[in-house]
Order: C-alpha cells, then sequence, then structure tokens
C-alpha cells in the first residue's frame, strides 16, 4: 500500500494516492503453525502484541532500504491506538520486539503516535522515546507520575484538573521550553 507499483524496489517511490493506510489488526485473524508430538501441526491464533511486531517489522524491513532524502524527514507514521494492548508493558518477545524496531526507525523515517489510556500498561521503552507529549486529564497514581518525568511536578499534580479538551504538551514539537496547556478541537468554532 506503500507504493504505486505492486512490487518493491529501493527505487520505488511513494504514492501520492496512497497516503492513509488504515489497518486494525483486531479484525484480521491471523495464526502460526506449531508442532505438537509426532507429526501432528496444529495452529494457535497470534496476539496483538504478536501482530504489531510482525506489521513494525515488515514496514522496518522496506523502509529501511530506502533512501532518506534532506527534505524528507519522515516516511510512515505507525498509530497505536490502544497502545496497552498492543505494546503492553509486560515483557513479552513480541513487545521487546516491537520496541527494537521503533527504536532503531526513527533514522529510517518511521514515526510512532502513541495513544493510550494507560501509560502505566504500555512498554516504558516506547514510551521514553517519545518526543511530544500530550497529557490529558488523568486520576491514575501510575499514569501521572509516569507524566511527571516530563511535565514536571506541578503540571502532573493538575492533571486530574483539566477540563475536557484540555492538554498539557511539551516537547519538541513546541518551540517552548516549558509545558503549555491548550485546548484541543473546540467544538464551538467546528463547523460541518
Amino acid at each position: 500500500f506503500l507504493f504505486s507499483e505492486n512490487t518493491f524496489t529501493s527505487q520505488s517511490k511513494f504514492s501520492k494516492e496512497k497516503s492513509v493506510r488504515i489497518y486494525n489488526i483486531d479484525y484480521h485473524k491471523v495464526s502460526k503453525g506449531i508442532k505438537e508430538t509426532g507429526a501432528d501441526l496444529s495452529t494457535i491464533a497470534l496476539t496483538l502484541p504478536e501482530k504489531t511486531k510482525i506489521i513494525t517489522e515488515e514496514i522496518f524491513k522496506i523502509i529501511s532500504k530506502l533512501p532518506l532524502s534532506e527534505e524528507q524527514k519522515s516516511k510512515v507514521l505507525l498509530v497505536f491506538e490502544e497502545a496497552h494492548s498492543l505494546v503492553p508493558e509486560e515483557q513479552s518477545n513480541a513487545s521487546k520486539g516491537t520496541s527494537k524496531y521503533i527504536l532503531q526507525s526513527r533514522k529510517y523515517g518511521l514515526g510512532c503516535l502513541v495513544i493510550t489510556q494507560r501509560t502505566a500498561n504500555v512498554t516504558k521503552s516506547i514510551l521514553s522515546q517519545c518526543n511530544t507529549i500530550f497529557g490529558m486529564k488523568v486520576f491514575d497514581t501510575s499514569g501521572k507520575e509516569f507524566l511527571e518525568n516530563f511535565i514536571g511536578k506541578d503540571y502532573a499534580d493538575n492533571l486530574a484538573l483539566l477540563e475536557d479538551r484540555q492538554a498539557v504538551i511539551t516537547g519538541k514539537a513546541m518551540d517552548l521550553k516549558q509545558p503549555v496547556i491548550v485546548t484541543l478541537n473546540d467544538m464551538e468554532k467546528v463547523t460541518e
């Protein structure tokens, strides 16, 4: 889906028409064969973290073979919605594998957007690589403690007081050195 042509080479160019592709890996049944005693071969379904690792690995393999020009800062953005299900903190081989590819891939133009309501349940090796953090209303202690490392204790202590659609933003996307509280998607200004 990344390219105009159906075959991939190191000369492939990204498609201008196919700029967004959405996969909900939970909808796709994928299994792997396992050999049991004797000659029997049975299958077991892959978990969400295992599917996530495979997709991340395959995209990494493709983009790492393509040159990244000076004006082209990125090629692909992987969005991990409900990241606590896709890259959980539990030390599984799948989460470690996904983390490895995310950590190595930035120089090849692979970006990652991590969306979760439970930062405590997302692998910290990915969360610690986030360049920009949007912290929204948080009530749980572990989420607050994680965000405190990025936005400071004063802002973290006030996360539970944020209004709907407010966020504390900090990181490279901001020109400011300190966190900023913003209102996102002001519904009064959105037209249909």
